[in-house]
């Protein structure tokens, strides 16, 4: 399966909302969608994999880069 990882500040509830969306029409297409951001607003409500990771930071922004690396994701947009 391939795999898009989108890196976010702060996942604003509305967002969430959208997430979801992208998570479920990725899925239909044979696609794993997953966030990393630091921190999230409505957590009980998100229904796609989520990485809380300090973003802030230089060891946080070497922790993404791990992250990252260890999924090897085909596509990362950052927003």
């Amino acid at each position: 399966m391939r795999k898009v990882l989108l890196v976010s500040n702060h996942v604003f509830l509305y967002r969430v909302k959208v997430y979801n969306y992208f998570h479920e029409a990725f899925l239909r297409h044979g696609i794993e969608f997953s966030v990393i951001a630091p921190s999230i607003q409505g957590a009980a409500e998100a229904r796609f994999p989520l990485h809380i990771l300090p973003i802030r930071t230089w060891s946080g922004k070497r922790a993404v880069l791990r992250h990252i690396a260890a999924e090897r994701p085909d596509g990362v947009i950052l927003f």
